[in-house]
């Protein structure tokens, strides 16, 4: 009979087996494998229950001998995506409720350590497995002891810290039309300050405060932070908290702008507006922008070596603005060169056409656009292909996100039927698309230019219930003189014809990879 207690003993077994081959060719790991060997024998009798276990048997599977190099390093992939970490730094999913600093719970090193002894004394010996934290600080789930552990297995590796302050239950009763408080969690200045003695070690940080900044983080002192490339700060969550009480936001960024390293920001839009000048424009490779468009067309010209622009309209995300924000001052739309640039994202209230007419952009390669209420504010396709002529650019990646049918599929279809886009290779449409954009995309003998070049495709929502999504796809499948191949298509959400299945299997087979 199979007990908890037997399958414990055949791990046990098998990871000696393991270390002990091993150990001839490796000597450098012998005091790993000696002190996994001493606990087992301490445990268990091994021998008793299996006997003698010789190199030819289960315990030699394909997986387990795999040198201690090769698992570090793939157990190093956990961590090598750079870009994950955004200038706003990454999103926190992690939704599994357990004790963890993973910024994503797929992510979590604790999980690799749960596998057998040999993977946890590697995972807990791989430093870089660990310096990915992600502080969610609650009044329920104080988080020290766990952070003081992470802190230490990520022994001189970088850090990269998002932090994210909960004061719920914690913010004392507020009167009806009062002010709130500035409050800070108790919880937050302790977190703070311990990851401050590794502020040194610091590379990417995104503070999230609920209504104002520890007095712990005032403490950060010029110089401390040689490594640190990358930096996010919201001083609080509403926008309708006084910003005149939370200067100390200006002290803390300029210690944050003193880091030789530092490239890469995103800050909140009553420090953009009030503090433009504090900011080392020219120096940033990647930022993201939070500020009224006269403001933001004033530093453009100082990014000489930006290379991935967010920019956000404010009307897109703030239904009030602090004082300090001028929505009065007229926009001064000069020309603008930005030679580095190559990722360029826009958030707009209104079209994006007023940009992208100032815009020379000779290194563009990824452009997404997002603009709701497409009918509101209609923008002109040939703007945006005169953008790309005026640049002489290669674009390649295109995420169109602008909304309300049947504009936008109009809209669409003008700028892909343009030259100017026959060097695109990945195509992600957010909006819905019909008939019309599968019969564009389907090619035939007279219009082969159509995205000749186009590799992969991803649509939110195909309304064709005549069978074009295929004929799209069958049509892009083989390889026809110098067009590309389709080698990838997702729809989330399609108007599926009977027939249409059988023959998306057969291209599946032929090795489109489909995402239906």
């Amino acid at each position: 009979m199979t007990t908890p207690t037997t399958i414990v003993c055949f791990r046990f077994s098998f990871i000696v087996t393991l270390c002990l081959n091993y150990l001839s060719q490796e000597s450098r790991y012998l005091a790993i494998v000696k002190s996994i060997v001493s606990s087992i024998q301490e445990s268990l009798d091994i021998t008793r229950i299996f006997g003698q276990a010789s190199s030819d048997t289960i315990y030699s599977a394909p997986i387990f001998r795999l040198p201690v190099e090769i698992l570090v390093e793939i157990f190093g992939c956990l961590n090598e995506d750079a870009n994950y970490w955004r200038p706003r730094g990454p999103p926190i999913i992690n939704t599994v409720q357990r004790r963890t600093l993973a910024p994503n719970a797929s992510l979590d090193p604790a999980i690799l350590a749960q596998v057998c002894m040999l993977w946890r004394a590697i995972a807990l010996s791989t430093p870089t497995l660990w310096s990915s934290i992600a502080i969610h600080c609650t009044r329920r789930q104080p988080t020290i002891s766990l952070l003081q552990a992470w802190l230490e297995r990520s022994g001189t590796k970088p850090l990269r810290i998002v932090f994210v302050e909960s004061i719920h239950g914690i913010e004392p009763p507020m009167e009806y039309g009062a002010d709130p408080d500035p409050v800070s969690n108790p919880f937050s200045s302790e977190a703070i300050t311990l990851l401050m003695a590794h502020s040194h070690r610091w590379k990417a940080v995104d503070f999230n405060f609920s209504r104002c900044i520890p007095g712990a983080l005032l403490n950060l002192q010029s110089g401390s932070l040689p490594m640190l490339e990358t930096a996010a700060l919201s001083s609080r969550a509403a926008m309708h908290l006084p910003y005149f009480k939370l200067a100390p936001v200006v002290s803390v960024w300029n210690v944050l702008h003193s880091s030789l390293s530092f490239t890469r920001g995103c800050w909140e839009i009553d420090y953009l507006e009030s503090n433009p000048h504090e900011i080392p424009w020219s120096r940033l490779t990647s930022v993201e922008l939070t500020m009224m468009i006269p403001s933001f067309l004033e530093v453009l010209p100082k990014l000489e070596n930006l290379v991935d622009l967010h920019f956000i309209d404010p009307y897109t995300c703030f239904s009030s603005f602090p004082d300090s924000v001028n929505r009065e001052r007229p926009s001064i739309l000069e020309p603008v060169t930005l030679p580095c640039l190559r990722k360029l994202h826009l958030v707009t209230a209104n079209t994006a056409d007023p940009l992208f007419n100032k815009f020379t952009l000779p290194s563009l390669v990824f452009v997404h656009v997002t603009q709701k209420r497409v009918w509101l504010h209609q923008p002109v396709p040939s703007v945006f292909t005169n953008l790309l002529t005026r640049s002489g650019c290669n674009l390649k990646e295109y995420i169109y996100d602008i909304s309300g049918d049947p504009v936008a599929e109009d809209i669409l279809l003008e700028i892909l039927s343009s030259s100017t886009m026959a060097s695109l290779q990945l195509l992600t449409v957010e909006s819905t698309v019909t008939e019309k954009f599968t019969r564009l995309l389907t090619r035939r003998d007279d219009n082969t230019m159509i995205l000749p070049q186009l590799e992969r495709l991803s649509l939110q929502w195909c309304k064709d219930p005549r069978g074009g999504l295929l004929a799209m796809a069958q049509s892009r499948s083989s390889k026809a003189g110098d067009l590309a191949v389709l080698r990838r298509l997702q729809v989330r959400r399609w108007d599926k014809v009977p027939l249409e299945e059988e023959g998306f299997n057969y291209l599946a087979k032929a090795g489109m990879s489909l995402k239906l």
